[in-house]
């Protein structure tokens, strides 16, 4: 990987780091994520739902992966009004 310069404390100090690609959303969100998961141990419970329901780390892999293509809604007009995609 390339390596890329990390500025701190108002531009006094320099750090060099190790330059990783964003995964917080998309397919590699998802891969991450299945990685995690499939290293707990087959009977780890989360929580979910701010704590109203409890999910089994081994049912969390079988969800489907939703595509929304149609009838998605977005704000336009500043806010102001709505449109369906």
């Amino acid at each position: 990987m390339d390596s890329v310069k990390l500025v701190g404390q108002r531009g006094t100090e320099v750090h060099d780091a190790e330059y990783r690609p964003p995964s917080w959303a998309g397919e590699p969100f998802i891969q991450g994520q299945t990685k995690n998961l499939s290293s707990l141990p087959s009977e780890a419970t989360l929580c979910i739902r701010r704590g109203t329901a409890i999910l089994k780390a081994t049912e969390c892999l079988k969800v489907p992966k939703k595509i929304v293509t149609k009838g998605f809604v977005v704000s336009i007009n500043r806010g102001t009004s709505t449109r369906i995609l």
